[in-house]
Protein backbone atom coordinates (compact mmCIF):
# COMPACT_ATOMS: atom_id res chain seq x y z
CA UNK A 1 0.00 0.00 0.00
CA UNK A 2 1.22 3.38 -0.88
CA UNK A 3 0.47 7.11 0.83
CA UNK A 4 0.07 9.71 -1.72
CA UNK A 5 0.77 13.51 0.10
CA UNK A 6 -1.44 15.99 -2.61
CA UNK A 7 -0.21 19.40 -1.08
CA UNK A 8 -3.55 21.49 -0.45
CA UNK A 9 -4.04 24.36 -2.52
CA UNK A 10 -4.69 27.55 -0.80
CA UNK A 11 -5.76 30.93 -2.28
CA UNK A 12 -2.89 33.52 -1.64
CA UNK A 13 -3.27 36.04 0.95
CA UNK A 14 -4.27 39.16 -1.23
CA UNK A 15 -1.85 41.78 -1.80
CA UNK A 16 -3.51 45.28 -0.78
CA UNK A 17 -2.76 47.33 -4.17
CA UNK A 18 -3.32 51.40 -3.92
CA UNK A 19 -4.61 53.01 -7.06
CA UNK A 20 -4.75 57.08 -6.77
CA UNK A 21 -6.54 59.41 -9.23
CA UNK A 22 -5.98 63.31 -8.75
CA UNK A 23 -9.44 64.02 -10.51
CA UNK A 24 -7.79 67.85 -11.71
CA UNK A 25 -8.61 69.04 -15.23
CA UNK A 26 -10.17 65.40 -15.87
CA UNK A 27 -13.60 64.70 -16.98
CA UNK A 28 -15.85 62.60 -15.20
CA UNK A 29 -15.91 60.30 -18.27
CA UNK A 30 -12.09 60.35 -17.81
CA UNK A 31 -11.45 59.31 -14.21
CA UNK A 32 -14.72 56.34 -14.68
CA UNK A 33 -12.05 54.72 -17.37
CA UNK A 34 -9.25 55.09 -15.31
CA UNK A 35 -11.41 53.62 -12.40
CA UNK A 36 -12.27 51.10 -14.06
CA UNK A 37 -8.91 50.03 -15.86
CA UNK A 38 -7.55 49.93 -12.06
CA UNK A 39 -10.09 47.69 -11.17
CA UNK A 40 -9.55 45.39 -13.87
CA UNK A 41 -5.85 45.40 -12.85
CA UNK A 42 -6.64 44.03 -9.95
CA UNK A 43 -5.99 47.00 -7.57
CA UNK A 44 -7.56 46.35 -4.12
CA UNK A 45 -8.25 50.05 -2.99
CA UNK A 46 -8.92 53.11 -5.08
CA UNK A 47 -8.47 56.99 -4.14
CA UNK A 48 -10.24 59.58 -5.98
CA UNK A 49 -8.21 63.13 -5.06
CA UNK A 50 -10.88 65.31 -5.84
CA UNK A 51 -11.35 69.26 -5.21
CA UNK A 52 -14.64 69.57 -7.51
CA UNK A 53 -17.79 68.83 -4.84
CA UNK A 54 -20.22 68.99 -7.90
CA UNK A 55 -18.48 65.56 -9.33
CA UNK A 56 -18.78 64.05 -5.79
CA UNK A 57 -22.23 62.33 -6.35
CA UNK A 58 -21.64 61.44 -9.76
CA UNK A 59 -18.33 59.94 -8.52
CA UNK A 60 -19.79 57.94 -5.99
CA UNK A 61 -22.12 56.01 -8.50
CA UNK A 62 -18.93 55.44 -10.61
CA UNK A 63 -17.20 53.30 -7.52
CA UNK A 64 -20.61 51.60 -6.28
CA UNK A 65 -21.14 50.68 -9.74
CA UNK A 66 -18.36 47.94 -9.51
CA UNK A 67 -19.21 45.18 -8.04
CA UNK A 68 -18.00 44.25 -4.74
CA UNK A 69 -15.82 47.79 -4.63
CA UNK A 70 -17.48 49.61 -1.07
CA UNK A 71 -16.76 53.19 -0.13
CA UNK A 72 -14.99 52.92 3.25
CA UNK A 73 -13.83 56.88 3.90
CA UNK A 74 -14.82 60.29 2.31
CA UNK A 75 -13.88 63.58 2.64
CA UNK A 76 -14.77 66.70 1.14
CA UNK A 77 -11.44 66.13 -1.05
CA UNK A 78 -11.27 62.62 -1.83
CA UNK A 79 -12.72 58.96 -1.83
CA UNK A 80 -11.38 55.91 -0.67
CA UNK A 81 -13.36 52.90 -1.90
CA UNK A 82 -12.14 49.07 -0.68
CA UNK A 83 -12.48 45.91 -2.68
CA UNK A 84 -13.79 43.48 -0.74
CA UNK A 85 -14.45 40.11 -3.37
CA UNK A 86 -13.14 37.06 -2.88
CA UNK A 87 -12.53 35.70 -6.15
CA UNK A 88 -11.78 32.10 -5.53
CA UNK A 89 -15.88 31.91 -4.22
CA UNK A 90 -16.69 33.64 -7.52
CA UNK A 91 -17.64 31.03 -10.38
CA UNK A 92 -16.85 32.78 -14.01
CA UNK A 93 -19.69 30.26 -15.33
CA UNK A 94 -22.10 32.00 -13.12
CA UNK A 95 -20.72 35.24 -14.32
CA UNK A 96 -21.11 35.04 -17.61
CA UNK A 97 -24.44 33.24 -17.53
CA UNK A 98 -25.76 36.10 -15.75
CA UNK A 99 -24.30 37.96 -18.64
CA UNK A 100 -25.82 36.26 -20.93
CA UNK A 101 -29.13 36.56 -19.43
CA UNK A 102 -29.36 40.34 -18.82
CA UNK A 103 -27.90 40.85 -22.82
CA UNK A 104 -30.84 37.96 -24.00
CA UNK A 105 -32.86 40.51 -21.65
CA UNK A 106 -32.07 43.35 -23.22
CA UNK A 107 -32.55 41.88 -26.87
CA UNK A 108 -36.18 40.89 -26.16
CA UNK A 109 -37.32 43.89 -25.03
CA UNK A 110 -35.36 45.98 -27.66
CA UNK A 111 -37.42 44.00 -30.65
CA UNK A 112 -40.94 44.52 -28.06
CA UNK A 113 -40.24 47.97 -28.03
CA UNK A 114 -40.89 48.06 -32.13
CA UNK A 115 -43.40 50.58 -33.11
CA UNK A 116 -43.81 51.14 -29.20
CA UNK A 117 -43.70 54.30 -27.83
CA UNK A 118 -42.01 52.32 -24.81
CA UNK A 119 -38.98 53.46 -23.05
CA UNK A 120 -36.93 49.94 -21.60
CA UNK A 121 -33.82 51.58 -20.19
CA UNK A 122 -31.75 49.54 -22.35
CA UNK A 123 -29.06 51.84 -21.44
CA UNK A 124 -29.13 51.79 -17.39
CA UNK A 125 -29.48 47.49 -18.57
CA UNK A 126 -26.68 48.15 -20.53
CA UNK A 127 -24.89 49.47 -17.58
CA UNK A 128 -25.42 46.19 -15.97
CA UNK A 129 -24.01 44.29 -18.67
CA UNK A 130 -21.14 46.40 -18.23
CA UNK A 131 -20.93 45.57 -14.33
CA UNK A 132 -20.19 42.10 -14.61
CA UNK A 133 -18.50 41.96 -17.55
CA UNK A 134 -15.83 44.29 -15.65
CA UNK A 135 -15.60 41.78 -13.11
CA UNK A 136 -15.49 38.81 -15.64
CA UNK A 137 -12.35 40.83 -16.87
CA UNK A 138 -11.21 40.94 -13.45
CA UNK A 139 -11.84 37.51 -12.53
CA UNK A 140 -10.01 35.87 -15.96
CA UNK A 141 -6.61 38.53 -15.49
CA UNK A 142 -6.23 37.40 -12.30
CA UNK A 143 -7.08 33.55 -12.82
CA UNK A 144 -4.16 33.98 -15.62
CA UNK A 145 -1.40 35.35 -13.38
CA UNK A 146 -2.35 33.21 -10.26
CA UNK A 147 -1.48 29.21 -10.86
CA UNK A 148 -3.04 28.67 -7.65
CA UNK A 149 -5.77 30.48 -8.16
CA UNK A 150 -7.08 28.31 -11.45
CA UNK A 151 -6.59 25.53 -9.83
CA UNK A 152 -8.84 26.39 -6.97
CA UNK A 153 -11.07 27.33 -9.60
CA UNK A 154 -10.48 24.53 -11.73
CA UNK A 155 -10.10 26.01 -15.02
CA UNK A 156 -6.70 26.73 -16.88
CA UNK A 157 -5.47 29.59 -19.20
CA UNK A 158 -6.19 27.93 -22.37
CA UNK A 159 -10.56 27.68 -20.98
CA UNK A 160 -9.76 31.26 -19.33
CA UNK A 161 -8.93 32.80 -22.97
CA UNK A 162 -12.53 31.37 -24.37
CA UNK A 163 -14.09 32.86 -21.16
CA UNK A 164 -12.24 36.93 -22.00
CA UNK A 165 -13.80 36.12 -25.90
CA UNK A 166 -17.11 34.91 -24.75
CA UNK A 167 -17.11 38.45 -22.23
CA UNK A 168 -16.25 40.82 -25.04
CA UNK A 169 -18.40 39.34 -27.59
CA UNK A 170 -21.27 39.91 -25.11
CA UNK A 171 -20.08 43.10 -23.95
CA UNK A 172 -20.27 44.00 -27.82
CA UNK A 173 -23.69 42.86 -28.01
CA UNK A 174 -25.46 44.47 -25.17
CA UNK A 175 -23.47 47.52 -26.68
CA UNK A 176 -25.15 47.23 -30.10
CA UNK A 177 -28.48 46.10 -28.89
CA UNK A 178 -28.98 49.36 -26.68
CA UNK A 179 -28.81 50.83 -29.84
CA UNK A 180 -31.86 48.99 -32.07
CA UNK A 181 -34.52 51.14 -31.01
CA UNK A 182 -32.42 53.82 -32.92
CA UNK A 183 -31.29 52.52 -35.90
CA UNK A 184 -34.80 51.14 -36.14
CA UNK A 185 -37.06 54.10 -35.41
CA UNK A 186 -37.73 54.95 -39.13
CA UNK A 187 -38.34 52.13 -40.66
CA UNK A 188 -42.08 51.16 -42.01
CA UNK A 189 -43.95 48.66 -40.47
CA UNK A 190 -43.24 46.13 -43.26
CA UNK A 191 -39.05 46.08 -42.53
CA UNK A 192 -40.34 46.14 -38.69
CA UNK A 193 -42.30 42.97 -39.20
CA UNK A 194 -39.80 41.32 -41.16
CA UNK A 195 -37.17 42.09 -38.43
CA UNK A 196 -39.22 40.65 -35.60
CA UNK A 197 -39.67 37.34 -37.87
CA UNK A 198 -35.66 37.37 -38.53
CA UNK A 199 -35.61 37.53 -34.59
CA UNK A 200 -38.12 35.15 -33.72
CA UNK A 201 -35.57 32.71 -35.66
CA UNK A 202 -32.73 33.76 -34.40
CA UNK A 203 -34.13 32.86 -30.93
CA UNK A 204 -35.13 29.18 -31.86
CA UNK A 205 -31.42 28.92 -32.49
CA UNK A 206 -29.78 29.90 -29.26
Amino acid sequence: NELLFTPEIKEKQTEQKEFVVSCEGLSVNEVERRVISSYIKGYTIIKLICTDQSKSKTLRNVLNNLVALEIIAQTKNSLVAKDFLNLADISITDTIRRIDLLVRDMIEDSIASLGKNINFNLDERDDDVNKFCFLGYRITRKVMNDPNLAKLLKTNNNEIMDFYWLITNLESIGDETKRIPRYVKNLSVKDKNELIKIYRKYKKII
